[in-house]
């Protein structure tokens, strides 16, 4: 099967859509494309060299992990996501996997490649969107892919091994009920866009910054320029002479039009959308096509495919990305300047110095729509664990990041317990996990030293914010 995925022919083109491309909130650690900077040693563990070379490659292996096996989108993380120690880790926890002898075969890496969604396609593994997907998007070849894979999914085994089980308690469990579920009174303040200035225009050489650094990611959609007559559905279809009467004189001529795109004098038409994108031969022409009280027919001008853009194709885009990383960087350092006046001189001083709106919520609970954020979803995590008289840490919302105060909290509803006791006793056998798990991490840790002075020389960028580098 792994043979056979990489000799697999591919006839259609991956398209990237350019709204999840760059979203306001990650930025790229890349790699210095100085060579100097690939050689040597990366650190040691246990006293044993990790050559650059193997950093980068794990490095790279991990950023593809995140997009493809743990459904993270690498363009909606923090700036803050520090993805060297990742990396670090990625390497500690591969090693630690071989020493306790744990072993992945082909058919392993198989079934578990087959099972992921991001390469499934109508129900089903999809060979053809397998290739599609490493060779366009992520741009390696398959069998490193595949050795990556067997990597990877030799640590997560490794991983669910030192977990062990657990087995929490009634108290425990009423505990975290209360915890979770008790009504809370809530004050926050939110950083968007509204809160910082507008930023300024970009230049040439952020646009090709941009450019580069999406190098093989920017992709044009496919798109097709038409021109179609319409009669009423009622009457019949015209003879040939009427028809040529017909395109001579009554043929309405589109722009270019992406699927997607409502039709010029016609609006969202999905059916004709799909007829007119079956089209791929200059001149063809669909059938005649029942929609809303009319009869059309449509004939093909020009078809593009799919295509990497240029550089000068993607100013425009490009530009508006530069535009949006810039207010989110802005956000984030609004924000984390807030959390530091917290620290020092407390909330209400905090936001009244910061001249912030202060919000109110008077009783939340999880899955409550909160003015100005709506839900928070997975980031309400987050905030269930803030006690009273705490201050949560910046929570992302859809907008930007917000940053909440516990008030006071409420006695839940003892009837909800049954409903909920299966989940929290899921969600407390996952913190506990997660503990024991960063313990042994922490353990590994402890065997590694890095050599800073090389790593510096590999991430520039990241560097030279932190002139002192530390293990």
């Amino acid at each position: 099967m792994i043979r056979f995925l990489r000799h697999k022919t591919i006839q259609r083109t991956l398209f990237i859509g350019l709204a999840i491309l760059v979203i306001p909130g990650f930025v790229f650690l890349s790699v210095s494309k100085d060579s100097s900077a690939l050689s040597g040693t990366a650190g040691t563990i246990d006293g044993q060299k990790v050559k650059v070379q193997e950093f980068v490659r794990n490095f790279e292996a991990m950023r593809r992990e995140l997009e493809v096996f743990a459904g993270v989108d690498p363009t909606r993380l923090s700036g803050s996501v520090d993805l060297e120690a990742l990396t670090w880790q990625r390497i500690l926890l591969v090693r630690a996997a071989k020493t306790a002898g744990i072993h992945v075969t082909d058919a392993d890496v198989i079934q578990w490649l087959q099972n992921q969604k991001v390469f499934q396609d109508k129900g089903g593994f999809s060979e053809e969107r397998y290739r599609m997907i490493i060779e366009r998007y992520l741009k390696i070849d398959p069998k490193t892919f595949e050795e990556e894979s067997r990597e990877y999914l030799a640590l997560q085994r490794y991983r669910d091994q030192i977990r062990g089980t657990y087995h929490p308690t009634e108290a425990e469990l009423h505990d975290r009920f209360r915890l979770l579920y008790g009504p809370r009174e809530l004050e926050y303040v939110t950083f968007t866009k509204d809160n910082v200035a507008a930023p300024a225009p970009s230049t040439e050489t952020e646009r090709k910054a941009m450019y580069d650094r999406l190098a093989g990611r920017l992709f044009s959609q496919e798109s097709a320029e038409v021109r179609y007559v319409a009669i009423s559905s009622g009457d019949p279809s015209p003879t040939a002479e009427a028809e040529k009467a017909l395109w001579e004189s009554n043929a309405t001529r589109t722009p270019f039009l992406a699927k997607e795109d409502p039709i010029p004098g016609i609006g969202p038409a999905p059916k004709l959308s799909e007829a007119i994108f079956q089209l791929k031969t200059a001149g063809a022409r669909t059938d005649w096509i029942d929609s809303e009280g009319k009869k059309y027919r449509f004939e093909l001008i020009e078809h593009k495919a799919q295509a990497p853009m240029s550089y000068e194709d993607a100013k425009k885009v490009l530009d508006e990305m530069v535009r949006q990383e810039k207010i989110y960087h802005e956000i984030a350092k609004k924000a984390s300047d807030f959390e530091e006046a917290v620290k020092k001189m407390g909330w209400p001083q905090a936001v009244a110095a910061e001249k912030l709106e202060l919000q109110t919520v008077a009783s939340y609970v999880p899955g409550h729509s909160i003015k100005k954020i709506g839900k928070l979803q997975n980031a309400g995590a987050g905030l269930s664990e803030v006690k009273v008289g705490e201050v949560s840490n910046l929570i992302p919302i859809s907008s930007g990041v917000a940053v909440f105060k516990v008030v006071s909290q409420a006695a839940p509803d003892e009837k909800l317990f049954a409903k909920k006791r299966a989940s929290i006793e899921k969600d407390l056998r996952l913190r506990h996990e997660m503990i024991v798990f960063g313990q042994a991490l922490k353990k590994l840790e402890s065997t590694l030293t890095i050599n800073s002075p090389t790593l510096a020389k590999l991430f520039p960028a990241k560097y030279a914010e932190s002139p002192t580098p530390t293990k």
